[in-house]
């Protein structure tokens, strides 16, 4: 098993689960709805012309503790971006509103129910039917869900609670809509337990287990995606198993009910999972982290639902790669992958080239000791450029990288 070093804890206790070394005493590590809630600034961006990659040296905001999952999305409806953050160590989320220049108000922090709790990731959307923009987190150290409503002032304020049963460790959810009632549904990947929870919601905002997953034995599933795979007007679920080296997709077949696990081969220890068109063919093309492989492994959607056999790109030896997410950083009109390295320090952009292949990795440092565990992508400063913004959990911060791109 690879450490960073002996006092941080092996890649299964940073996503969540608890495994500890002898040496180890204290934990770090690991879809995301990254840009589905940003304001609309398309005609900005469709009015840039290609340009070169780079971006301001990183400006850094405080977070709370070990900071693992980080998104944006419009709280308060003026149409800048928000920060949200998911603290891991001390069970919190923060909130920062943001300003037009790219800077960020001082942060609100809600507890996700105590220190144990170990908020390893969220999902956001309107789960209540209320025209406002809800949180869901889930907990992987105490084995639940909890709901924050949101008040459309960028203030959030607690709902529920709910297990996802016993001895398990949500490492990540995805909201989206499986059965056809016009409710946000729910899925949540099991770490402990290999499987992945199908949860129905109601139009009050709350969530009852309708299905349950097998993901294999000793596959330790981490992230989970909701997409149509096989073109049918049905949301099929993707997942990735880091300790079967797979990613497994579950196809809808009507109602919410899913067909048993199709599996296809990825890198060592995928850790995070993507789906998006990296070729301009209109379906879904699959991208994994891969942890120990110091990898990213991409997929190409055959369109029925299934995938071609997977093409590797190196992250660098020792990087660890931890998530991955994808924008167009360039203005070139083709899907670019972005890669939180987290055992090098920085954050890797591969250059698409709109059919399935990728320049050699970029890389933009992060901070010695700075650990980034995820990413989130908007125009922060209203410019018309894609900015990033990491979550840095060595630092306890978030590290904001403003786009020069000319």
């Amino acid at each position: 098993m690879a450490f960073v070093d002996d006092s941080i804890t092996f890649v299964a206790a940073a996503l969540g689960l608890v495994f500890f070394s002898a040496l180890a005493i204290s934990g770090t590590i690991l879809f995301s709805l990254m840009s589905v809630f940003l304001p609309n600034k398309g005609d900005d961006l469709a009015s840039l012309s290609i340009c070169t990659l780079s971006f301001q040296p990183m400006i850094s905001l405080s977070t709370g503790a070990s900071p693992f999952y980080i998104d944006n999305a419009d709280l308060n409806n003026d149409t800048v971006s928000d920060l949200i953050v998911a603290n891991f160590k001390d069970g919190t989320i923060s909130t920062f509103l943001g300003n037009t220049d790219g800077s960020f108000q001082s942060p609100t922090t809600s507890s996700t129910g105590g220190i144990h709790t170990q908020p390893n990731a969220f999902a956001i959307g309107d789960i209540d039917k209320d025209g406002r923009l809800d949180i869901v987190i889930a907990n992987s150290g105490t084995g639940t869900v909890i709901t924050f409503h949101g008040n459309g002032d960028g203030t959030i304020t607690p709902q529920t609670l709910f297990s996802t049963g016993f001895g398990s460790a949500p490492l990540d959810l995805a909201l989206g809509y499986l059965d056809d009632d016009g409710n946000l549904d729910l899925v949540a990947s099991d770490s402990n337990n290999h499987v992945v929870l199908v949860f129905f919601g109601n139009s009050s905002g709350n969530f009852m287990l309708s299905q349950t997953l097998f993901t294999g034995n000793g596959s330790i599933p981490c992230r989970v995606v909701i997409k149509d795979f096989n073109r049918d007007g049905r949301s099929d679920i993707a997942v990735v198993n880091s300790g079967t080296y797979n990613a497994g997709i579950f196809l809808n077949n009507g109602g919410g009910q899913f067909t048993d696990q199709s599996t296809y081969p990825t890198g060592s220890m995928p850790v995070s999972l993507m789906a998006v068109d990296l070729n301009k063919d209109g379906i879904f093309d699959l991208v994994t982290a891969n942890y120990r492989g110091n990898t990213i492994s991409v997929l190409l959607g055959n369109g029925g639902g299934t995938f071609k056999k997977q093409k590797t790109f190196s992250t660098g030896l020792g990087s660890i790669p931890i998530s991955v997410s994808s924008s167009d950083l360039n203005n070139d009109k083709n899907v670019d992958i972005i890669v939180a390295n987290y055992g090098t320090n920085n954050i890797g952009v591969f250059l698409g080239n709109g059919h399935g292949n990728f320049k050699i990795q970029r890389i933009y440092p992060t901070g010695y000791g700075s650990y980034p565990h995820h990413i989130t992508i908007a125009d922060f400063n209203s410019d018309g450029r894609l900015d990033v913004i990491s979550a840095n959990s060595g630092k306890n911060s978030a590290g904001i990288l403003l786009s020069t791109c000319s």
